[in-house]
């Protein structure tokens, strides 16, 4: 059993007994769902640790993230807004596989320094203007609940699951374990 499971269960009795209130649902998914980037951070870190790396570069996707989504320089529909917001995401990534696979420095140098070159852009770009113009349909998606569970918790969960089954049946997986059990 990996060693993170016995830890939650111990904050989680920790908390139940410094501060029960806490384990309200009406509490306890606010918490969810707002963990949701930590989550699919951590999903997505779990790929590069098996694989003997790390990534570095998440905050400035987030940030970039957050300021194409809230900073009102790009009108258009939210789907278009998310896709462009994922597109990034994609492009820091392809950036930093090519950085560690075609020029191999070292892997924290080369996504350390993704972060601050698209913070250093949404910088420049916002003018130090705090973001503060979320779509409304993006909004309501967000505090949308099904059974008082938040819905973007409950798809997180769902995309963790499927990722999870994917990746135990398919070649990738036996590719990274090749990769990750050879120390060169």
């Amino acid at each position: 059993v990996p060693f993170v499971y016995p830890l939650f269960a111990l904050l989680i009795l920790i908390v139940w007994i410094e501060r029960p209130v806490m384990l309200k649902p009406m509490f306890f998914f606010t918490i969810l769902r707002q963990a949701i980037p930590l989550i699919l951070i951590a999903v997505g870190q779990s790929l590069c640790m098996r694989v003997r790396s790390i990534d570095l570069s998440s905050t400035g996707v987030i940030v970039g993230a957050v300021y194409i989504l809230t900073g009102g320089w790009i009108e258009g529909a939210t789907l278009e807004l998310c896709l462009l917001a994922i597109g990034l995401g994609l492009f820091v990534g392809a950036v930093n596989a090519w950085f560690i696979a075609i020029r191999p420095p070292s892997a924290v140098l080369a996504t350390l320094a993704k972060p601050m070159i698209v913070s250093g852009i949404v910088l420049i770009l916002s003018g130090i203007r705090q973001p503060d113009r979320a779509p409304e349909d993006l909004v309501e998606f967000a505090r949308l609940r099904f059974e008082g569970v938040p819905v973007i918790a409950l798809l997180t969960i769902a995309f963790v699951i499927v990722f999870a089954i994917a990746l135990r049946i398919s070649v990738l997986r036996r590719i990274m374990d090749a990769i990750g059990t050879n120390p060169k």
